[in-house]
């Protein structure tokens, strides 16, 4: 499973973001985490966002579960767990 991390330099809240992420990451080393980010991105994206972060949780062949705006740790836990069920995982 992948967590893309869509993000944008000088974005407030993707900035506040990256510690909450940090923690997540500590609790989900299975999960891989694929930091994008929108100015340095030589493509775009077929999920671009309508702001960042954006979040989206991805299995191969599965549904994408998304969400766009700032979330803590134990927020992503949720979205995780939401994206899980969804996929039937």
């Amino acid at each position: 499973m992948r967590l893309y991390f869509i993000h944008m330099q000088g974005c407030g809240a993707c900035e506040a973001a990256k510690p909450e992420l940090k923690k997540f990451q500590k609790r989900h080393p299975e999960i891989e985490v694929q930091p994008i980010d929108l100015l340095e991105a030589k493509w775009v994206h077929p999920w671009q966002p309508g702001l960042t972060p954006t979040y989206v949780v991805e299995e191969p062949g599965r549904v994408r579960v998304r969400w766009e705006g700032m979330l803590k740790a134990d927020q992503l836990e949720q979205l995780l767990d939401r994206a899980r069920e969804m996929m039937g995982l």
